[in-house]
């Protein structure tokens, strides 16, 4: 999966892919182009479905990993509430590379 389209949303948005949470449903899909472009952030959101088109088949594991894993996208509002202060503007500003990854982290291990 290319990330051109995660690319081109984030340039017509401006802003930094870095700045982004993608949920997939698809981790051959989904959350490998989430990887390829530098996503802040991937989402996993298990279905009963095989989402996977297989053109992620020729990934390696580590870009099929997403950040968290979550049933629903009630559990991912609660995830998100608990990690990020969502009471304040939508206004985005960029992160540190060190603050992204200790968020990321920080995600990860709650969703284990």
């Amino acid at each position: 999966p290319k990330p051109d389209a995660i690319h081109y949303i984030c340039r017509e948005w401006g802003c930094d892919p870095s700045q982004v949470v993608l949920i997939g449903d698809s981790a051959l899909d989904d959350i490998v182009a989430a990887n390829r472009a530098g996503c802040g952030a991937s989402l996993l959101l298990q279905t009963n479905e095989d989402n996977d088109s297989g053109t992620g088949r020729q990934s390696n594991q580590l870009e099929r990993e997403p950040t968290a894993v979550v049933q629903s996208l009630l559990e991912f509002q609660q995830l998100l509430e608990s990690h990020f202060d969502t009471s304040t503007s939508t206004t985005t500003t960029a992160t540190t590379t060190t603050a992204r990854t200790e968020r990321k982290e920080s995600l990860r291990r709650s969703s284990s």
